[in-house]
């Protein structure tokens, strides 16, 4: 992996070095006459260097999640930090990347996942202290995020989960001071 005092900020050395995979549309592609290309790709958290990619045979998000394991399988994660968008969060995901890679995951869970939003849902909340507090003031608004580290629930269906984050969002009109 780069050595983050060689090529980004000297400052910064994660505890974990972390991969962040996702999928664009290749910009450019199509004037010209070309189609559309889709191109997932596995970045480092620090520095931002891409470490690989690949291409999707057909434009969209379609086929991206076929791609994650064969994306990922040439790269030393050992012991690394991979996060992705909700579509990459499934259980042969998670499998591949702890027994196969050595790595971890942290990846959000969509609705889309009832009975595992149902036992995060039901996770001891109210008594769980905030960890963190992020506030921030962009695009005519202001921003309260926190974060709450919590036990991941029992036999979730995810391998080796430990870990369950809860971060909230607040949102505020400063010309209002309406919350949304």
């Amino acid at each position: 992996w780069p050595d983050p005092a060689v090529c980004g900020d000297p400052g910064h050395v994660p505890a974990r070095q972390g991969v962040a995979v996702d999928g664009k549309e290749h910009k450019g592609a199509k004037p010209g006459g070309g189609k559309k290309a889709h191109m997932p790709a596995a970045v480092t958290h620090v520095p931002g260097i891409v470490t690989a990619r690949d291409r999707v045979a057909r434009a969209g998000k379609v086929n991206e999640i076929s791609h994650f394991m064969p994306l990922l399988a040439p790269l030393p994660l050992d012991g690394t930090v991979v996060t992705s968008d909700a579509m990459q969060a499934n259980r042969d995901n998670a499998l591949f990347l702890r027994k196969a890679r050595g790595a971890h995951w942290l990846w959000p869970i969509p609705g889309s996942q009832p009975n595992l939003n149902a036992q995060l849902n039901a996770l001891d909340r109210e008594n769980t202290p905030v960890t963190h507090v992020m506030h921030d003031r962009g695009h005519g608004r202001d921003q309260t995020r926190t974060v709450q580290a919590l036990s991941a629930p029992q036999d979730p269906g995810f391998p080796h989960a430990a870990q369950a984050f809860l971060i909230e969002r607040t949102v505020r009109d400063p010309h209002d001071r309406q919350l949304r």
